[in-house]
């Protein structure tokens, strides 16, 4: 998937409008059968685990707006999704919640409709870094209602994206939140071996003084 950002694509389209539908936007970047092997695969649940990663979300649109359907290394479809944002406009797509996760079949309804009326793909590109930026706040905002915690810190290898980090930031602060960046450990992967050893350290505490 994370070389094949056109099946993520696929994957969301069919949640959002149907199978059918996936396989008729899709067919100028992957032919049917792959389509059709992929929408098999996910509806069998055989070798497609589920991800949370925002950065597959960030694939799947840059494969919808024929920014990046095939990659060769991991990340390359939403840096080139950022460097495509032409700004110039604060609206965003709609979503949703339901329980703890969030729902994005109204986001992918949107960009088809905006791909259907010809808008620019910078335009669009722009528009799902604001909506985001927009689902980074409203879900801290429900968290801060439910823990009444207003410290915030926004990691991850999707905060390598500086478009979407400068938003997040802005509209977070201006709501109250104090906001956590990173400095000395990058947000990305490269961070993980420091968290283990974190954990790892705290543990062996732990035993010792039990």
């Amino acid at each position: 998937a994370v070389r094949n950002p056109c099946r993520m694509a696929t994957a969301h389209l069919a949640r959002a409008l149907g199978a059918d539908e996936a396989v008729k936007r899709l067919a100028h970047t992957m032919d049917k059968r792959e389509c059709e092997l992929v929408l098999s695969v996910m509806d069998k649940r055989i070798f497609s685990p589920f991800t949370s990663s925002a950065g597959r979300l960030f694939d799947a649109v840059s494969a919808l707006l024929g920014i990046r359907p095939r990659a060769t290394y991991e990340g390359q479809a939403a840096c080139e999704l950022e460097a495509a944002c032409s700004g110039g406009t604060r609206d965003s797509y709609p979503f949703g919640y339901d329980g703890s996760s969030i729902l994005v079949g109204e986001m992918f309804r949107g960009i088809c409709e905006d791909l259907d009326q010809g808008l620019d793909v910078g335009a669009i590109a722009t528009k799902f870094h604001n909506t985001m930026a927009r689902v980074i706040v409203e879900t801290c905002k429900r968290m801060r209602e439910e823990s009444g915690l207003e410290t915030v810190a926004l990691s991850g290898g999707v905060m390598q994206n500086r478009t979407l980090l400068a938003m997040a930031v802005s509209a977070l602060e201006a709501d109250g939140f104090d906001v956590l960046l990173q400095s000395r450990v990058p947000a990305n992967d490269g961070g993980l071996c420091l968290g283990q050893a974190a954990c790892a350290l705290a543990r062996v505490k732990s035993e010792s003084r039990s």
